[in-house]
């Protein structure tokens, strides 16, 4: 009798065990997730990172330097996002890295590679409004651009001339915009002016989405048939023309879906199933330009 509670309670001490080291933390009751990060260019000397998660939590960060870095731990949290990601967009930061430690206490540790040479000053605050952790990096000189800098200015200047060619023709989105902001002044403050698609031959696609402000999306990722990303911008008002549904004939995002719901407007890519995908985020204040781009995450071989 006594071997067999022993058999017994050396067994409920493993699935405890189990339970307590869960991967994705689903066994500790005061665990919460972490959105995968999104970036945003607010202007050229400026940069931000933002963590949604679903409330306001305890966090600790510190730098360290040779290589410099800046490290997040959040006590209990669960991060949703790669484990790696470059950024190549960033001037400042060369990777978000992420991973979770279990001793001495359990917690998701973010780490931002910063890139070598630059001074840059940032700050790190949560934002109940927008339910994140925001971490604004803000460069203190701004020397000549290198090559890499140069493509990525480039970009930036490329998607807001774009927005002002567009809106320069007469009669199109800046009479549209008019109507659309005298008709849902009173009561909606986001209002989503077009969406479009873009392939590349990068291997990347990109999903365009043209604002009245800076309303980033909430994204989530969901797989019930296919693979899909949703977004879903609160309290949002569509312009009429905007098609509800898009064929994009990409190699990635198959087709674009845009429903009015009554939470806002959830606007759903369906992707070619059986790959991996990286998703990054990329908002531009100058012409309030939401970019989604998607691009397949080839697993690398051993």
């Amino acid at each position: 009798m006594n071997d067999m509670n022993k058999f017994f309670s050396a067994l409920l001490f493993f699935s405890l065990c189990c339970w307590s080291f869960y991967p994705d933390g689903a066994g500790a009751a005061n665990s919460y997730y972490i959105s995968p990060v999104a970036f945003i260019v607010n202007s050229p000397s400026q940069e931000t990172l933002s963590f949604a998660m679903e409330k306001s939590v305890d966090y600790k960060s510190f730098t360290l330097e040779n290589p410099a870095r800046l490290v997040i731990d959040f006590p209990q949290g669960v991060y949703r996002g790669e484990k790696r990601r470059e950024m190549e967009q960033s001037r400042f930061i060369t990777a978000v890295r992420s991973a979770h430690h279990l001793q001495p206490i359990a917690k998701a540790r973010i780490v931002i590679d910063l890139q070598p040479g630059k001074k840059v000053q940032h700050q790190l605050f949560f934002d109940k409004g927008k339910k994140a952790l925001q971490l604004v990096l803000i460069g203190e000189e701004m020397k000549p651009v290198a090559a890499k800098e140069e493509a990525i200015q480039a970009l930036e200047e490329k998607e807001i001339a774009e927005q002002q060619a567009i809106s320069a023709e007469p009669g199109t989105v800046q009479k549209k915009e008019q109507i659309v902001e005298a008709q849902m002044a009173e009561d909606l403050s986001v209002t989503i002016y077009s969406i479009s698609f873009e392939g590349s031959r990068a291997g990347e696609e990109k999903i365009r989405f043209r604002l009245n402000g800076f309303y980033p999306p909430g994204i989530m990722t969901r797989e019930d048939t296919l693979p899909e990303v949703v977004c879903n911008f609160a309290d949002a008002a569509l312009a009429e023309d905007i098609e509800r549904q898009i064929i994009t004939g990409g190699n990635l995002v198959q087709r674009i879906t845009v429903e009015k719901t009554e939470a806002g407007v959830q606007v759903v890519l369906e992707l070619t199933e059986g790959k991996d995908f990286d998703l990054q985020q990329i908002f531009f204040r100058d012409g309030n330009l939401f970019v989604l781009v998607v691009r397949e995450f080839a697993q690398s071989s051993k």
